[in-house]
């Protein structure tokens, strides 16, 4: 059934830092019934710049990212905000709680993240002027069952739907998670590969543990356990291991895109399509523009959906499927990039 968040904030600002894309979509579908509005970044370096520009109620960052990880970010924090509420976000949980709180954050929040206890931990800190009882009219109506043309995702190959499910939050989240694994499975396994063949262990690690995650969310357990057995590797500095391994890894992964092909249907309907006003259309990438410089992601997803239901001049076309893959993964710069070109 639908569901109802126990409180909704409209007004709270909440930063989910994380450079693995499909968990901060992960998290914002989960925080969505709360209404709060969440800023997302991908790494450490950003996180705090965003926190001295803006007031966040809550910080939710991954513990494990590529140039300045969770750990020294928040240590970075504590020296101008002791204040601010800061969680962990992890998969490796066995740290326990009195690490964390020791290296400077309030907790940690385990992946794959369970959205009561999510929502529980976000309203421990929201003020409780900010805080609003929900009503029907909040209730999420969630699609409970995988549509009939998507059936097919039972039978697939090194996939458990029902894992992906309960990892990713939903029948929603769960396509959305689907689509973006397929979406980054190049520049995923080239980033695995260079970083392999440049001996660089610990961007080799960090990207095979986001691999972990990713294949978790939608399901790829096997593949999943393999990656989490390359992260273990490269925490050991075990190259041995390493080395028989990752052509495994990276051809399991690269196979997905065989697996999944079918969620790429070609829209047949573009001719039917009524041509976008050349006015509106100037305004479109305005709007854009704002909700970039922003890193608004909902309006941004929003403006590019509206544009969909139109026939778009070829060139705009392009540039509008790019901008939709690079809001999957959250590349700001990239997009602010195109839209100026």
């Amino acid at each position: 059934g639908p569901y109802v968040p126990r409180s909704i904030a409209p007004d709270a600002d909440i930063l989910v830092v994380d450079d693995n894309p499909m968990n901060l979509n992960v998290i914002k579908g989960l925080l969505k019934a709360t209404k709060v509005f969440v800023t997302t970044s991908a790494s450490g370096e950003d996180a705090i710049e965003k926190i001295r520009d803006t007031h966040f109620d809550v910080v939710l960052m991954d513990h494990m990212m590529p140039g300045m990880d969770g750990v020294e970010a928040v240590g970075k924090i504590r020296e101008f905000d002791k204040e601010l509420p800061v969680y962990a976000l992890t998969a490796n949980s066995t740290a326990g709680e009195e690490f964390y709180k020791e290296k400077g954050f309030n907790g940690y929040l385990s992946k794959p993240i369970d959205s009561e206890t999510l929502e529980r931990t976000l309203m421990r800190h929201i003020p409780d002027e900010m805080m609003e009882k929900p009503t029907e009219a909040d209730a999420q109506e969630e699609l409970t069952e995988i549509p009939e043309d998507m059936k097919w995702i039972y039978e697939t190959e090194g996939i458990s739907v029902e894992e992906g499910l309960k990892n990713s939050g939903g029948v929603s989240s769960y396509i959305f998670s689907l689509n973006l694994f397929l979406d980054t499975i190049d520049g995923n396994a080239q980033v695995i590969r260079d970083a392999y063949d440049s001996e660089n262990i610990r961007l080799y690690t960090i990207k095979v543990h986001a691999l972990k995650s990713s294949a978790r969310i939608i399901g790829a357990t096997e593949l999943s356990e393999l990656a989490e057995s390359l992260e273990n590797a490269g925490n050991k500095e075990d190259t041995g291991f390493i080395k028989d391994n990752t052509g495994k890894l990276i051809s399991d992964y690269e196979a997905f895109k065989e697996k999944l092909s079918r969620l790429k249907q070609p829209d047949t309907d573009e001719a039917d399509k009524e041509p976008m006003p050349e006015e509106e259309l100037k305004d479109a990438y305005g709007a854009l523009a704002d909700s970039i410089d922003q890193m608004d992601y909902d309006a941004a997803e929003m403006i590019l959906d509206q544009c969909a239901e139109y026939r778009l001049p070829e060139e705009d076309a392009k540039k509008m499927e790019e901008l939709k893959n690079m809001l999957k993964i959250l590349d700001w710069d990239g997009m602010e990039s195109l839209i100026g070109s």
